[in-house]
């Protein structure tokens, strides 16, 4: 019965013998013979029996089916010992021995016989008998290729060939999996005999991994690689003529390895250079940063944290003030301290006002969360806590438009004023006032037109690095700029080592410590946080929870409650991509969800 043996680096990993009439190979799970591998497509290739003959067949994969070097398409006759390649699956085709194998028919070549003559006995004299005798002997070893591009050749050992890859090599393989040089065979004194000689992958005679000059004889199964050999040797003398020596190689037959002495200069070199950069670099560190670079970061950050409204840059900066009052516990940095130290109890204080407000608006407590959201802001050191405005706001619309439908028309201006004063552009409060629209401030129209720096920013969290470093040639130099600046080149740090190094740590690294000097830089946490498969059920209940706040702005118009629906939205969003094979009801809810999360909450 004839039989498949598949290998995946030289090792075996399945045998299966060929009991039907089709046999399928693929990276599907319904193909007789399944591998598992990207470069392999789902159905690869088949084998099918006719009339006793096997044949392969190529079913239009996408990197093809190979015998050896030959590419097939369809309908090649598999001979017993064909090696078939689909990368990086080796598959041996077999015959029992009860079939008779299909084999390469080639001349038989001619007995070689070799002639020896001997010399004249010393001490003869004039009438000394000639002592010359002839000596021949036939049946020279053979080693016939039995797998391979050179499958079907056969080739004389009698001349102490080298066999391997390289073109000195007097028996040449072009198999990949054959080292250059890779092993010798001797034939000496009527012994046959094989040595490796440093190959990648070692050299089995009859499956076993040889380390030292091996005796062969007729027969005998040699691998190279994924190169099967195998000895033919008629003159082969029996058991019962050897003695049992052990095999032994004569070393001058083999080519001493060449010295490359500068290669041993090159790895000490590399040392030393290491073992300085060591030196240079680590020795620093141990001792960390000095007091004056971090005091003047943290002054940077704690500059930058309040322009940016960033709660993340301030617990910054205020960690490299600890840092720094360790190194020295200096009067300047401990006023810094106090200073950032009560911004953040401010800040503290006004997140948990709003966070109130927030609750006392929901249960539909206007005035109180007007109240609560009005000490938020009084609280507030720099509008660091955007909420509590939004929630002022919308609490004092909700009671004036309570005293409206009670007729108490002065209170409810008393509150349109407020409105207008805390947001000048609020269309409900210039109407209730009958004011006309104030035009945009400078602030307003800086806004509505970027600066340079802001579309350098946006082609930068874009990924267009060269369009953000030209656009930064205009504008001025200042924090933010070298800031920016030194962003991108982290990028460009871990775009070089990831697409032409390879060197996917160093990259990762990179984009790491890119994210801890820039948290919202969404594309970066993508690239590093690989997203995850998406789930409906946990969709589904997130969807469910934003019903009710969804439903509250729909009918009262209550920001707060879009923010909060939109935030369950946005993880529903986020939650990976949509399988390919998603059903209706998985898309509705998912396009429902990125519909709503579009719609922008007014100021």
């Amino acid at each position: 019965m004839p039989k498949l043996i598949v290998l995946l680096k030289q090792k075996q990993i399945q045998e299966l013998e060929l009991t039907t009439d089709k046999i399928t190979i693929g990276r599907d799970e319904g193909c007789t013979i399944k591998l598992d591998d990207s470069l392999i497509s789902r159905n690869h290739a088949e084998i099918k029996e006719e009339g006793g003959k096997y044949f392969l067949t190529d079913v239009g994969s996408a990197n093809g089916t190979f015998v050896g070097t030959r590419r097939v398409t369809a309908n090649y006759e598999l001979k017993s010992g064909d090696v078939i390649k689909i990368s990086p699956y080796t598959i041996y085709f077999q015959l029992s021995a009860a079939e008779t194998p299909t084999r390469i028919e080639r001349p038989e070549r001619p007995e070689d016989k070799t002639k020896i003559i001997g010399v004249t006995a010393p001490g003869a004299g004039e009438a000394g008998r000639d002592m010359t005798q002839m000596y021949t002997y036939s049946g020279a070893p053979k080693l016939l290729v039995r797998s391979g591009a050179e499958v079907g050749q056969s080739f004389d050992l009698s001349k102490n060939p080298l066999i391997g890859r390289g073109s000195e090599c007097e028996i040449n393989l072009t198999e990949s999996t054959v080292s250059h040089r890779h092993a010798r065979v001797q034939y000496i004194d009527n012994k046959l005999t094989i040595m490796d000689v440093g190959s990648k992958t070692g050299t089995r005679v009859n499956g076993k991994l040889i380390d030292k000059p091996t005796q062969l004889k007729d027969g005998d199964k040699i691998q190279l690689g994924e190169v099967t050999l195998e000895i033919e040797w008629k003159g082969a003398p029996k058991a019962s003529e050897e003695k049992a020596t052990v095999p032994y190689f004569r070393p001058e037959i083999v080519e001493p390895a060449k010295a490359e002495w500068w290669k041993w200069a090159v790895g000490i070199a590399a040392g030393v250079i290491i073992i300085a950069a060591a030196i240079w670099f680590v020795i620093p560190l141990l001792h960390g940063r000095p007091y004056t670079d971090l005091i003047s970061d943290a002054r940077i950050n704690y500059k930058n944290a309040v322009e940016t409204k960033s709660i993340d840059k301030l617990n910054f900066a205020f960690t490299q003030i600890d840092s720094a009052l360790k190194k020295k516990n200096k009067l300047e940095a401990q006023d810094l301290k106090t200073e950032m130290a009560n911004i953040l109890d401010a800040i503290k204080d006004a997140n948990d006002y709003s966070k109130q407000a927030t609750a006392a608006y929901n249960k539909g407590e206007f005035a109180k969360a007007a109240d609560l959201a009005k000490q938020a802001m009084d609280r507030d050191p720099g509008e660091f806590v955007a909420d509590a405005k939004t929630t002022r706001i919308a609490a004092l619309k909700a009671v004036a438009k309570a005293y409206q439908r009670a007729g108490k028309n002065i209170s409810a201006l008393e509150q349109w004023k407020i409105i207008n004063t805390l947001d000048p552009s609020d269309q409900d409060a210039i109407d209730a006032l009958g004011k006309p629209k104030p035009p945009p401030t400078a602030t307003q129209t800086q806004q509505t037109q970027p600066t340079d720096y802001e579309t350098a920013l946006n082609a930068y969290r874009e990924g267009d690095l060269t369009k953000a470093r030209e656009i930064l040639k205009n504008v001025a130099t200042s924090d933010k700029k070298e800031e920016l600046l030194e962003w991108i080149g982290l990028w460009e740090e871990a775009n070089y080592n990831l697409e032409r190094l390879n060197d996917t740590t160093a990259a990762l690294q990179k984009y790491q410590e890119l994210i801890n000097k820039d948290p919202n830089n969404i594309s970066i946490r993508n690239k590093v946080t690989p997203q995850s498969k998406w789930d409906y059920g946990k969709a589904k209940a997130w969807f469910d929870q934003a019903k009710d706040d969804w439903q509250n702005w729909a009918d009262y118009g209550n920001q707060t409650a879009l923010k909060s629906a939109q935030e369950k939205y946005k993880q529903i969003v986020n939650a990976g991509p949509l399988p390919s094979n998603a059903s209706s009801e998985e898309l509705n809810l998912y396009n429902t969800a990125k519909e709503r999360l579009s719609i922008k909450p007014t100021q």
